[in-house]
This record gives structure tokens, sequence and C-alpha cells, in this order.
């Protein structure tokens, strides 16, 4: 029995290669990024595939210092509850969980304004 054809199966050669009788799951991987398709999430997300295989941090806009750190992060210490800055600064902004960002910030002025060599995390590094 026969069955009649779409009129978009003569579109769809691209799937099986003739010569090899290969279907798309069975290419390798690089080639996977030359597939085409007429379903437009699927040629955002093959595109999106082939930038991400592009990707270097030297292309990322990123600053010389900033992909320096990434490269060579500084190392933490063993215990951070044993750094005092780290534990003041832990201990004020669980006692401000119910209060705004700008008290976490004015107890923190206060606290440098006070002892200048204090390394009291900012908000954003605390939080």
């Amino acid at each position: 029995m026969d069955l009649p054809q779409d009129s978009d199966s003569e579109s769809d050669t691209n799937d099986v290669d003739p010569q090899h009788n290969q279907g798309p799951g069975d290419r390798a991987p690089s080639d996977m990024t030359r597939t085409t398709s007429r379903i437009e999430d699927i040629r955002d997300a093959l595109e999106f595939i082939g930038f991400l295989k592009e990707a270097t941090l030297e292309k990322s806009g990123l600053s010389d210092a900033d992909i320096h750190r990434l490269h060579n992060p500084t190392p933490l210490s063993a215990d951070p509850l044993n750094d005092p800055d780290f534990r003041l600064s832990l201990d004020v902004f669980l006692a401000c969980t119910n209060s705004s960002q700008a008290t976490y910030h004015g107890i923190r002025v206060a606290i440098l304004r006070c002892y200048p060599d204090s390394g009291m995390l900012s908000y954003n590094q605390i939080k």
C-alpha cells in the first residue's frame, strides 16, 4: 500500500545521508552544528550551541585582570568562620535579615569609621 507523501517530504532529504544511510542521531557531534532545521527553535538552539563551542574568556570582553582572577582565584582560608572580618560581616548580615540593605551599609560604615583596618565585607560580598 502506497501512502501519500507530504509536500514537505522532499525537504526532509537533509535528514538522511543517502550515501551512508545515516539519520541525524548517527552523525558526529561536530556535524550537528552544520545541521539545519525548518523549526525556528531548533535553528536557534543549534546557533547557540555553535556560539558556546567557540566561546573563550579572551573573546568575552572581560578585562585581562578579570580573566587572570578567573584563572587564578584567591584561595579561601580553610575555615572562613575563623576569619574575624568574615564572622563580623556574617553576624551583622544575619542580624539585619529583616532590615534593609541600607541598614547593613550604615552599620558597616560606622564600623569602618571606628576601625578603618577592618575588612568587613560589603552587603553584596556577604550576601
